[in-house]
């Protein structure tokens, strides 16, 4: 279950053998002041060349290497936008570690409050990770192409939402029945990473999204998601991550997509052009 946990705590646990902090930054951010015992497991090497997550045996293969075991609590900070941390808390709940804690303020409250930095690497054994998938943590396109609004949450911005902003090769605008909550409404202000939970479960119910109702979250591949879906957890809501997002939706035959801002509107009809039967509609075409 995750969890989070203040600076007040952090400073008196730091270093106990039965807690491993976790640094997910950037080496170059790691290097330029991480908490004291931190060791750094940076969340972009969770991701293969494709833009998605490795398979559950090459991650647990990968935290253990970093350091990271079952055992104990795992606590992760972060800065900025959070989705660093975010991406890793949901990494490691869903791969079944028992204790996941992520640190209530960004690292510059940390170091505000008085909490000291660490600039050299934090030397980590190699551990054994034994991954156990909670299901109940992640969804897949079968989960999301059976949601109705408002239990599928798009988290991308309003432009990628409507269709206006297409990126790469992504098809254009939005699942079928998702409505908008950008990810960036879960961001905390002034020196929180995240937004309280009564101030998510409220931002749930403005956009017409029941808080008590298992929803499904997803954005283009699965950071900007992992924000909106640990505040959410935070708070209470039974949220779960389409970690493949409209990266997965797009390349899969016949996945429609609907434009623009209303979401009570039947699918548009517009499709992917990419997949095995994309491919083969168009060689027919090119033969015909």
């Amino acid at each position: 279950m995750v969890h989070a946990v203040q600076n007040s705590w952090l400073r008196y646990w730091a270093g106990a053998p039965e807690i491993t902090v976790i640094d997910p930054r950037s080496r170059t951010r790691y290097l330029s002041g991480h908490i004291p015992h931190a060791i750094w497991v940076p969340v972009s090497a969770a991701f293969g060349p494709d833009g998605r997550l490795l398979s559950d045996e090459a991650l647990a293969k990968w935290l253990g290497e970093s350091g990271v075991s079952n055992e104990g609590t795992v606590v992760v900070y972060g800065d900025s936008d959070g989705q660093a941390a975010a991406m890793l808390a949901w990494i490691l709940s869903y791969l079944g570690h028992p204790d996941v804690a992520i640190l209530r303020t960004r690292l510059e409250h940390w170091r505000n409050d008085g909490g000291e930095l660490a600039y050299r690497p934090e030397v980590a054994n190699s551990e054994n990770f034994t991954p156990r998938p909670q299901p109940e943590l992640r969804a897949n396109w079968d989960d999301a192409s059976k949601q109705a609004a408002p239990k599928l949450l798009d988290a991308r911005s309003p432009e990628e939402y409507r269709g206006d902003k297409v990126v790469a090769e992504d098809s254009p605008g939005h699942i079928p029945g998702a409505i908008n909550i950008p990810w960036l409404s879960f961001v905390g202000e002034n020196e929180e990473l995240l937004c309280q939970p009564a101030e998510v479960l409220a931002r749930l119910r403005k956009a017409g999204a029941n808080p008590d109702q298992d929803s499904v979250v997803y954005c283009r591949a699965a950071q900007r998601s992992s924000v909106a879906w640990l505040a959410m957890r935070l708070a209470g809501s039974p949220a779960r991550l389409y970690d493949g997002g409209i990266l997965d939706w797009s390349q899969r035959a016949g996945a429609s997509m609907d434009k623009g801002s209303s979401t009570t509107k039947k699918s548009t009809g517009v499709r992917s052009s990419r997949g095995p039967s994309a491919r083969k509609k168009s060689v027919r075409r090119a033969s015909s």
